[in-house]
């Protein structure tokens, strides 16, 4: 996909990722990173921490009527 779109002439490309890669990063996502890195084109890699839909289900241990 990265090559696709390179070869499209795409200016910038962001990649969603993982926070807390510390020195052994999943493999899916380090391939993924630094293809997108040397790509040759500007790039931003997101490394989220927590995704809204994820915290939905601790709503009822903190919801305090």
């Amino acid at each position: 996909m990265v090559n696709a779109a390179v070869a499209a002439g795409v200016r910038r490309i962001v990649k969603s990722s993982a926070n807390g890669f510390g020195e052994d990063p999943p493999a899916h996502h380090d391939g993924a990173e630094r293809h997108v890195m040397t790509s040759g084109t500007a790039w931003t890699v997101l490394r989220t921490q927590h995704f809204m839909q994820t915290l939905a289900g601790y709503l009822p241990a903190i919801h305090n009527p």
